[in-house]
């Protein structure tokens, strides 16, 4: 997504229907994940006398599992993997908000008479996306290349929206923090010794500063903005569109993802995520 958002914020013009459509969905994201990697109080720093260290195997191994998981990233994948398991409540409410985000960037491709397979600025765009981006399909040469862009899109919206808070969420708040993974300080006995009694003891094994900084990570690092003047949730993103039928479309994605708020928040119940809490872009 990091590489979606570079290339998109560099090579498209700021006039390009689809830079407005992308574009809020792009704050804050790259400066967050500079900042991630190397800042002196980032989580995965080694330092031990940072309250935020959080992530014991530091920032060159995150950087490592990094890069390996992107090699074996498929984005063309990442609606299909949900679908997959369609049974669980979960994949629920992430197809519907799939489903939302896709219709809306189809009727806004589809009035703006987008055509990717003549626009300039989107085969440029394709071309250097497809050196960074796996498993992107070829817009331009499918049958039909606007509903391939929609998905595109779509996808990434989804990914840095909903997908990404609903990931957040719920494994930082839906899940009590006794029950969250936490670092271990006791390093692991050797091969061939006796196991040591703190092993044993749960207790031993996470001190309260490990509970602390893991609270103190879940707080700052892991919840949407607490400044919501400043940074709107996704059910109140405003785009740069100029003409009024895009701006039309905006209010509809809004209206329906306000409807499709209230019908999960009674059927759902504990998987919900409420609307209000669901970022435009990836900004904990």
């Amino acid at each position: 997504m990091d590489a979606f958002i570079g290339t998109s914020m560099s090579v498209l013009p700021e006039s390009h229907v689809v830079y407005q459509l992308i574009y809020p969905h792009t704050r804050h994201t790259l400066a967050l994940e500079d900042s991630l990697f190397w800042a002196s109080g980032s989580p995965v720093n080694h330092d031990e006398t940072q309250m935020w260290k959080t992530w014991s195997h530091g920032r060159d191994e995150h950087l490592k599992k990094l890069v390996y998981g992107c090699k074996h990233h498929d984005f063309s994948r990442r609606i299909r993997e949900i679908e997959e398991k369609d049974g669980l409540a979960g994949a629920k409410y992430l197809l519907l908000h799939h489903a939302a985000i896709h219709e809306f960037v189809k009727n806004v491709l589809d009035a703006a008479k987008v055509n990717p397979k003549t626009d300039i600025a989107l085969l440029e765009w394709e071309r250097q996306m497809a050196d960074c981006v796996v498993g992107l399909p070829n817009i331009a040469d499918t049958p039909n290349p606007r509903a391939a862009l929609a998905q595109v899109l779509s996808t990434f919206i989804f990914e840095v929206s909903v997908r990404h808070s609903y990931d957040h969420q719920s494994l930082y708040h839906h899940i009590p923090i006794e029950w969250a993974p936490l670092r271990i300080s006791v390093p692991p006995p050797v091969e061939g010794t006796v196991m040591p009694e703190e092993m044993l003891k749960p207790t031993d094994v996470v001190k309260h500063l490990d509970h602390l900084k893991h609270r103190i990570f879940a707080d700052v690092f892991m919840q949407w903005s607490r400044n919501p003047l400043l940074d709107q949730s996704l059910g109140t993103v405003q785009y740069g569109f100029k003409s009024g039928d895009l701006q039309q479309h905006a209010a509809a994605f809004r209206q329906n993802l306000a409807d499709i708020n209230n019908r999960l928040s009674q059927s759902l119940g504990r998987w919900h995520l409420p609307l209000h809490i669901v970022a435009p872009s990836i900004q904990w």
